[in-house]
């Protein structure tokens, strides 16, 4: 879960009494992560094309975080200040539908969702690396 101190991105399913949630992100990122994120994003790197092509390409996840008060990139377009304006990010889908956690159908559901973020987990884990360099 942590490497000197800090979060690190994860895949996680949580269950509670109202329902669940999984999906892919960081608990709380450092801002050394989250610096290395953005700088990926405003590269335009192909890591980060494929996560965005990844979550723009389904209904499932949505994206979520902590977002600072003002927008760090006015002058960004609106799509990418989604994912630049966070101080902490991840994409969860929550349910309430017990009959799917309780059925045999949940796992295959479970793996086409870490599937679908496996690109989003990739940028992740880049953007990690390069904030421990």
């Amino acid at each position: 879960m942590s490497k000197k101190g800090r979060s690190l991105p994860e895949f996680f399913f949580v269950i509670s009494p109202e329902g669940f949630l999984y999906g892919c992100g960081y608990y709380s990122a450092s801002t050394a992560s989250m610096e290395s994120l953005r700088k990926l994003i405003l590269a335009g790197d192909r890591a980060f094309q494929a996560a965005l092509s990844a979550y723009e390409n389904q209904d499932t996840f949505q994206l979520d975080g902590d977002l600072y008060k003002r927008s760090r990139y006015p002058g960004q377009p609106e799509h990418l200040r989604d994912w630049l304006d966070r101080k902490t990010i991840c994409f969860l889908c929550s349910s309430d539908d017990f009959d799917l956690l309780y059925s045999e159908e949940l796992a295959r559901v479970l793996a086409e969702g870490y599937q679908t973020l496996a690109p989003v987990y990739r940028l992740l884990i880049k953007a990690e690396n390069l904030s421990s360099t």
